[in-house]
């Protein structure tokens, strides 16, 4: 619990200093494009996943160049628990976002029916949490000499999302 709260923290400290990455950012230019074309469910479901593949691939790889300033592995391992409690966040906020999307008049068990949109709000509600985590660490990236290079590369097929 104390992780989580922790990682809720974090959100609100990194947001503002995020804010100047949110602009120029590859990944919510691309798929603010294609949101808007999603037709049902399937859909949704695939981009929200190749969304959540796009941050955290970002989030580990802004920490990477990150880890690479400091000397120390103390240092590092900062870095490295700023991600892994982001994560742990991300994944309790997707879970409760199921909550929204299934049956609670029963008890919980494997069998508990959700709505056919709750794999896709689960993942883009973990995705909201490691784009916050992500932009957050970029953002002390470019606190140094060089812009931070996004590795997200936008393959979508043209024809998935007419």
């Amino acid at each position: 619990m104390k992780k989580l709260l922790l990682a809720l923290s974090l959100i609100f400290l990194f947001s503002s200093s995020a804010l100047a990455a949110v602009e120029n950012n590859p990944i919510d230019k691309a798929f603010a494009k294609h949101w808007l074309k999603v037709e049902n469910t399937v859909q949704e479901k695939y981009l929200a996943d190749r969304e959540l593949t796009a941050w955290r691939n970002e989030l580990d790889n802004a920490a990477t160049i990150l880890k690479k300033t400091f000397k120390f592995a103390e240092d590092k391992a900062r870095v490295d628990n700023y991600v892994t409690t982001y994560k742990a966040a991300a994944k309790a906020a997707s879970e409760l976002e199921w909550l929204f999307w299934s049956n609670t008049d029963v008890p919980p068990s494997e069998n508990r029916s959700s709505g056919t949109g709750a794999p896709g709000a689960m993942m883009r509600t973990e995705s909201s949490i490691l784009r916050e985590a992500a932009l957050g660490l970029i953002a002390r990236c470019e606190l140094g000499t060089e812009t931070y290079k996004y590795i997200f590369v936008d393959d979508i097929p043209k024809n998935l999302l007419k």
